[in-house]
């Protein structure tokens, strides 16, 4: 145990649901999921689903009109909807169900952009619109025995690229076929509608496919992220290039998808998103009479210009830019936050612990040095701080894209050219300026736009200034190989060597706590690997980030290459997703090569050596006890 303990430590130093739950596994009569005690009342949990940040991706009598690609079924229909991840929901009045997350936004469009649509005689500017909150890609179902368990604030199954893949073919199809466009338009503008409110309804209809166009060409990528990844980061960059219209607009692939992190204890972080992009600033203003954390009201808008909020950086509102963000309910909903218990194992429904194998895990929890990296937080707590760690990517030696891309994005500035950083003070930007700075402005002019003038004089470090180089360290070249997918990629092959080269906060990955890691799969930052018992193998393929070879390991084992992910069943054995081909809804295959042999940038499962020396009864031991956290 000692040669493993020096391997891995060397270099390494509110309220509750509802009364009618009887307990931790019950479920109620109205619904047919099982709902764990994670503090929440199911009235917190509702609005959770349903207010809206401010997210306008279609108007709402758009999207329930709309019909699935080559086939006159709803776009909205609950199988459909399914299939991409999304947790459908029953629709009242005759119409279809909105998805969990899917909210409506109903503010005056007046001095938005993109989604200042008029598509009616006489409309009003409070047309509701229908975009994503946090609960689409924060709350996670898991499947077993025939049982669904709804897990709050954990990371959605969702298959984001190929639903948005369908959504965009949907709106150019009902465009361009002419039974498809009646069908359409009669459900908008009623039976027999004249020539010119056709005419109208057409028009509006190219503005929000060429909308959709410019967005879908700006992130495009040959990889597939599959189901339960997104590169959010990258999404949100070109949204902002994109809102500042930056000119020429240079695509910026979004290549580098991670897994959705959990976010109970978010509050609790210094640093937000696997990179440590944003911060929580641990120093509450007063807004709308409660103490509100500024880094936090400042990630979120973050999220929401990412995820359709209208942004226009060309439409001046008090002393900042127009957009729909909702800032009370961003508000409201990093509070609610505050109160989101991490879920507790259902023994009742996933099956009893061996408490012998959880004290000899946790006796292992500590020789491996897990608990150097990762603090312990209890359930309930809502008070410890989490005292994450940051790990530059030439120490952990996980796929590198994800903070790779983060820290090397850069645009034209567009109309934020010779803008101040934080709109009224600081450095200005020049012609072209980093992606992270450029959301910075982004954030604090639309919060200003707001009338929150005091978030001017707090934000100023709020993304950082992420322009110098800190110190500079020879590239690993003898990685760079063919092998590991550069021969057709100069321009990503000059990225790695440029992030492999260079030392910066936001060149590394975070460690936080485990609370909850059960019910987070699949595993590292991009998602690539499906258990936590494959967690604790070594990767076949050396990190490309370090020349740190692979330890020897006591029975061969290696983590999968390849598996297949969709269903959403949980393997409680090894811990993680089932990756069973046979299993119904396990429709994307999850490769870290292609048919070529060559790695697959983003896709790699490299890195992270803690813990991969133990034996098969120790990974079992440290698994029972990472199932009480």
């Amino acid at each position: 145990m000692t040669a493993r303990r020096e391997f891995h430590t060397a270099g390494f130093r509110s309220l509750i649901l509802a009364a009618a739950l009887a307990n931790a596994g019950a479920a109620t009569a109205q619904q047919s999921w099982i709902s764990l005690k994670q503090g929440w009342s199911s009235n917190t949990r509702n609005d959770w689903y349903n207010l809206s940040q401010g997210s306008r991706l279609i108007p709402e009598s758009w999207l329930m009109a709309l019909e699935q690609p080559e086939t006159t079924a709803l776009f909205l229909d609950p199988a459909h909807i399914a299939k991409f991840g999304y947790i459908p929901r029953p629709g009242t009045g005759g119409k279809p169900g909105l998805p969990v997350g899917f909210a409506k936004d109903e503010s005056s469009d007046v001095g938005y952009g993109a989604t200042r649509l008029r598509w009616l005689p006489n409309q009003n500017d409070r047309q509701p619109w229908i975009g994503f909150n946090c609960a689409a890609c924060h709350t996670a179902e898991l499947r077993h025995e025939g049982k669904t368990i709804r897990i709050e604030g954990g990371p959605t199954s969702a298959d984001f690229q190929s639903f948005f893949v369908s959504f965009n073919r949907a709106l150019r199809q009902t465009r361009g076929d002419a039974a498809k466009f009646d069908r359409f338009a009669v459900k908008i503008l009623g039976t027999g509608p004249s020539q010119a409110n056709r005419a109208r309804l057409q028009g509006e209809l190219d503005k929000l496919i060429a909308w959709q166009d410019g967005i879908e060409k700006q992130n495009a990528t040959k990889l597939n992220y599959g189901h339960a990844r997104l590169d959010a980061v990258g999404h949100i960059l070109n949204k902002v290039a994109i809102s500042a219209k930056s000119t020429p607009l240079v695509p910026f692939p979004a290549d580098a998808p991670v897994s959705y992190p959990v976010i109970w204890n978010a509050p609790q972080h210094v640093k937000i998103q696997w990179n440590g992009l944003t911060e929580n600033s641990g120093s509450p203003i007063r807004i709308f009479g409660k103490d509100t954390d500024f880094g936090a009201l400042g990630r979120n808008a973050g999220e929401a210009i990412g995820v359709f909020a209208d942004l226009t950086t060309d439409s001046v509102s008090l002393n900042g830019y127009r957009s729909s963000i909702d800032v009370k309910n961003l508000i409201w909903m990093e509070r609610s936050l505050k109160t989101l218990w991490s879920p507790v194992w259902p023994e009742d429904t996933l099956g009893k612990l061996d408490r012998a194998k959880v004290a000899a895990g946790k006796a292992l929890y500590e020789e491996v040095g897990c608990g150097e990296c990762h603090n312990v937080l209890a359930p309930t707590d809502m008070v410890k701080k989490a005292k994450e760690r940051m790990w530059p990517l030439r120490t952990v030696g996980t796929d590198i894209w994800m903070a790779c891309n983060a820290w090397d994005y850069s645009a034209n500035a567009g109309l934020l050219a010779g803008v101040k950083l934080n709109i009224i003070s600081g450095k200005r930007h020049g012609e072209t300026s980093g992606g992270a700075n450029m959301l910075k402005t982004a954030v604090t002019g639309a919060l200003l736009g707001k009338g929150l003038d005091i978030i001017s004089s707090l934000v100023s470090d709020l993304f950082g200034t992420r322009e110098s180089v800190l110190a500079v360290l020879p590239p690993p070249l003898d990685r760079l190989t063919p092998a590991r997918g550069f021969p057709d990629d100069p321009v990503k092959r000059a990225r790695a060597e440029k992030c492999l080269g260079s030392v910066d906060d936001l060149l590394a990955y975070k460690a936080r706590p485990l609370n909850g890691i059960w019910a987070s799969a699949p595993y590292l930052h991009n998602g690539s690997v499906p258990t936590l018992y494959d967690l604790l193998t070594p990767a076949k393929m050396p990190s490309l980030s370090t020349n740190t070879p692979a330890p020897p390991v006591p029975d061969g084992l290696t983590r999968p290459e390849r598996f297949f992910v969709g269903s959403q069943v949980i393997d409680t054995k090894k811990v993680g997703i089932n990756t069973d081909k046979a299993t119904a809804g396990n429709t994307f295959e999850f490769r870290t090569h292609g048919d070529d042999g060559l790695e697959i940038l983003g896709n790699s499962n490299a890195g992270h050596p803690w813990g991969t020396m133990l034996t098969h009864e120790e990974r079992m031991a440290l698994i029972e006890y990472l199932k009480t956290l």
